[in-house]
């Protein structure tokens, strides 16, 4: 029988060239649990809360619950606003992209801050809500942006305003970059009434 033989010379150049290996699989066991903790744990009821996701690049968690706490100061009858990041970037990328898919098909999530790509592809699948009907949001918006955030569906669909780009924001420039970033309401939130309200604060006290 054809033995391998094991030493220091050999364990150092398996990992030297299959360390991403492991690493990935720590990521994806560490995200797999940290989902079923998530989901065997008590839930705030969904009219009870926004969350709002920021997918893409990094987060930074200070200033992010200060802007949780802003905006929750102003909605008491919410318990929860959470700010959530989804990195996409990097050596995060893959893992990015799994959670992100994953929270899609689960439904979660009531807002979220996107790239222009993966909005307009969200879009396309149905996955966003038309805001054409929220005055609120509308009226606060500039024509510029309100053009930019407009797409249609497909060719034989009429354009409707689906998201607000997010370009020059002050609200957010010490939590995440949001120069390229685009924030749209998801048609499947628990809550669009209050994700609705709470898009209307960002644009009056985020600029």
């Amino acid at each position: 029988m054809y033995k391998i033989k094991i030493n220091k010379e050999v364990l150092k150049n398996h990992i030297q060239y299959d360390w991403w290996k492991y690493a990935v699989s720590i990521a994806v066991t560490v995200l797999v649990w940290s989902m079923i903790v998530t989901i065997a744990a008590p839930r705030t009821p969904g009219d009870k809360k926004v969350d709002i996701y920021l997918v893409g690049g990094y987060m930074f968690e200070d200033p992010a619950s200060q802007i949780e706490q802003m905006i929750l100061s102003d909605f008491p009858e919410l318990l929860e606003i959470n700010l959530y990041n989804i990195m996409m970037e990097g050596e995060m990328e893959y893992i990015g992209r799994q959670k992100f898919m994953a929270m899609l098909f689960g439904q979660e999530g009531d807002i979220f801050v996107l790239d222009r790509n993966t909005f307009t592809n969200l879009v396309k699948e149905g996955a966003v809500l038309p805001l054409d009907d929220y005055e609120g949001i509308k009226d606060r918006m500039t024509q510029e942006q309100i053009e930019k955030g407009t797409l249609a569906v497909d060719a034989s669909s009429e354009p409707k305003l689906y998201g607000v780009p997010l370009a020059g924001f002050k609200l957010f420039e010490d939590t995440y970059d949001t120069s390229k970033s685009v924030l749209c309401i998801m048609a499947y939130s628990d809550n669009i009434p209050k994700a609705v309200e709470v898009t209307e604060w960002i644009l009056k006290n985020g600029q």
